[in-house]
């Protein structure tokens, strides 16, 4: 069995169902995001998680144990929150140490663990500061240092790095999870930040409207994603509408607006005689010579430098389509240019409506 074991938990709220019968499976020492939209129910899920709210149905077993009715304080489980719940009243020091009192530390092991947990974080000198006199950046890592105090099962991050900057918020991405990887605790980070998840966790969990919609590792998610919805929130996408002319074992040719294109199954075959079908802008090569041999035409509407890449929208029979460029070169093309757009046959891929 896995470490921690969440099978079919669901929670409603009246006739809302907020979360919907959701299986993950997740080993000991691994690093699992809840990424999706605001209300897609991963906060509810981490809160089923820890002790916060009561599930509707489904169970949640770490370590062998069945916690689902288990008080909050019984689940030795560390929650790091987005506002940090920092005690303002208190000093570094007390805060890391309260949780460590409440189960009945003597003072001798108390002060080793709170010297271990802010060395592990960098703030070693800080300990006499209260909250008030700490940046951002140093009252989430307090946050840290107090979930990791008390040496927990399981540790849950509630959007921590929502309310930093971007440059402090990328740096914390590396430490937090070099920290995790350190101490090998199991973990389990809710974010909507599609780069959060995707630079820090083992696997992606992708959650919309109440439902798992895909658990898998960052790079298949983005590579491969099942759905329309995953193809879309997990970076840019272009999408293709279409009837389904023929199909092999590994193919399905599309026909749209007259212009018939070859995606790839991946593992999604159609369900109807209608198809949908995404592929990323970055694997879209754009030609300043349009013949015969290229899949599309278009004319470039809007052209955005965006530092390490180009950003193109191009208007096509198809729609509008996003092309991104590296900046290696001068873009070299011009709003209203008449261009043509290629790309490889492994990268048009099928994926579902839901």
């Amino acid at each position: 069995m896995s470490y921690l074991q969440i099978a079919g938990l669901g929670k409603d709220y009246g006739a809302l169902t907020v979360v919907d019968s959701i299986d993950i499976s997740i080993e000991k020492g691994e690093f699992i995001s809840l990424l999706g939209p605001s209300g897609c129910g991963k906060t509810t899920t981490l809160q089923m998680v820890a002790g916060f709210a009561t599930p509707s149905r489904g169970s949640i077993v770490l370590d062998g144990e069945d916690i689902t009715r288990e008080p909050p304080e019984r689940r030795d489980i560390g929650v790091v929150f987005q506002s940090y719940a920092l005690f303002p009243h208190m000093t570094v020091s007390q805060n890391i140490s309260f949780g460590l009192e409440m189960r009945g530390l003597g003072t001798r092991e108390r002060s080793q663990r709170i010297k271990d947990a802010l060395e592990l974080v960098q703030l070693p000198g800080l300990s006499a500061r209260y909250p008030a006199e700490l940046s951002g950046g140093q009252r989430q890592r307090v946050a840290i240092a107090r979930a990791l105090a008390i040496q927990p099962r399981l540790l849950l991050l509630d959007e921590p790095m929502s309310n930093l900057d971007a440059k402090l918020r990328e740096e914390m991405h590396i430490e937090l999870r070099a920290i995790q990887q350190k101490l090998g605790i199991t973990t389990i980070l809710v974010t909507h930040d599609q780069a959060e998840a995707m630079t820090m966790s083992d696997r992606v969990a992708l959650l919309h409207a109440g439902r798992l919609e895909q658990i898998c590792q960052p790079y298949e998610a983005y590579e491969n994603p099942r759905t329309l919805f995953a193809s879309t929130f997990l970076g840019k996408a272009n999408i293709i509408r279409g009837k389904v002319l023929s199909t092999t074992n590994t193919t399905v040719d599309i026909l749209s607006e007259d212009i018939r294109l070859t995606a790839q199954f991946n593992g999604v075959e159609p369900r109807t005689d209608q198809a949908i079908a995404f592929i990323r802008p970055e694997k879209i090569r754009i030609g300043t010579e349009p013949s015969d041999g290229h899949k599309l035409h278009g004319t470039i509407a809007n052209v955005v430098f965006l530092g390490s890449n180009w950003l193109y929208e191009i208007d096509t029979s198809l729609g509008k389509f996003k092309v991104v460029r590296q900046n290696d070169v001068n873009p070299g093309t011009r709003l209203d240019d008449r261009v043509s757009l290629s790309w490889n046959e492994a990268d048009l891929q099928l994926v579902h409506a839901e």
